[in-house]
């Protein structure tokens, strides 16, 4: 995800807008880009997780066991109600940091 950081906006856009979810396992950099971009996101339920996604713009795995994640990978694939649910609330949430310029809107 470092990467990610250093990645044009219009780009980061390309590479997240169609997929399923994104995952984080110990580090958020780049998530709030995620939930703005579109993509629900998988994390762990570290404070800082809790805190960006207030427990309902994403959904947030207690356990660092990797088929924790898979499961509910899985489920995002399947529900496509709950898909669309994490991504409204995430869009709401990070709503209020976006800047568009005047060419976005």
């Amino acid at each position: 995800m470092l990467l990610f950081e250093r990645l044009p906006e219009d780009f980061k856009y390309l590479l997240v807008h169609d997929l399923y979810a994104v995952t984080f396992y110990d580090s958020l950099t780049g998530m709030g880009e995620a939930m703005a971009l579109g993509c629900p996101v998988v994390s762990y339920a570290s404070e800082s997780a809790i805190e960006l996604t207030r427990g309902m713009g994403g959904v947030l795995i207690r356990s660092l066991d990797p088929s924790e994640y898979a499961r509910t990978i899985c489920e995002l694939l399947s529900d496509e109600k709950l898909r669309t649910k994490i991504i409204e609330k995430a869009s709401e949430l990070v709503k209020p940091y976006l800047e568009l310029s005047e060419e976005e809107r």
